[in-house]
């Protein structure tokens, strides 16, 4: 579901941008008066009802996913009630990523280090050497791909919410120029910040 949510807000994105239309104030947090400007901005007729039948879409994706969060923290508070309340203290960890994170991990007592969870999840970088070319590390197209997903998208909400992070994130950017590498950058320490926090059970302080 949270793939689903993911892939109607890229559409929306790339209709906009195909059509040279400018996205409303908030539109990369997709925040409710955002999307209610893109319900009322004057378009062609015909691009209206293109947009309208994305709308119409995110909307239906928010229900479900609403429903599916209600059912998953009724299941998950039972069994992990400290360390679910220990993951949402993250600044944009919802209950969607934080049980669906406690679901994979179960047991986060079985990894030692934080760079076995980035592995686990498939955001720790592998150095691949060619000949005399100097190496470059890349991530692995590997993992848990869903969950990175999730916390790749969770990530873009922790760096606006928490300017250390924020800074962190545009260190990275200068170093690497690279918006993807950088975010991904930012996934692999809020995987490893929360797989710590469910090990100790306790709330997150911000650097």
């Amino acid at each position: 579901m949270g793939d689903s949510l993911r892939k109607v807000k890229q559409r929306i994105k790339a209709f906009l941008l195909f059509h040279g239309l400018e996205e409303p104030v908030g539109l990369e947090r997709w925040t409710l008066s955002a999307v209610d400007a893109l319900t009322t901005c004057e378009i062609y007729p015909i691009l209206r009802d293109v947009l309208d039948d994305y709308l119409e879409e995110l909307r239906h994706v928010r229900v479900k996913l609403s429903v599916l969060e209600k059912k998953m923290a009724a299941h998950t508070a039972s069994v992990h009630q400290e360390r679910l309340a220990a993951l949402r203290s993250v600044p944009g960890i919802g209950r969607i990523v934080a049980c669906s994170l406690l679901t994979e991990f179960f047991r986060p007592e079985r990894f030692e280090r934080g760079e076995e969870v980035a592995a686990y999840l498939g955001l720790a970088p592998f150095v691949r050497h060619s000949g005399e070319k100097t190496p470059a590390a890349k991530i692995r197209p590997t993992g848990q791909t869903r969950l990175r997903s999730l916390l790749v998208e969770a990530a873009w909400i922790w760096k606006w919410r928490d300017s250390g992070i924020q800074a962190f994130y545009n260190r990275m950017l200068r170093n690497t120029g690279v918006v993807q590498k950088a975010i991904t950058a930012i996934a692999r320490k809020l995987s490893i910040i929360l797989w710590r926090l469910a090990l100790e059970k306790r709330a997150y302080r911000p650097a």
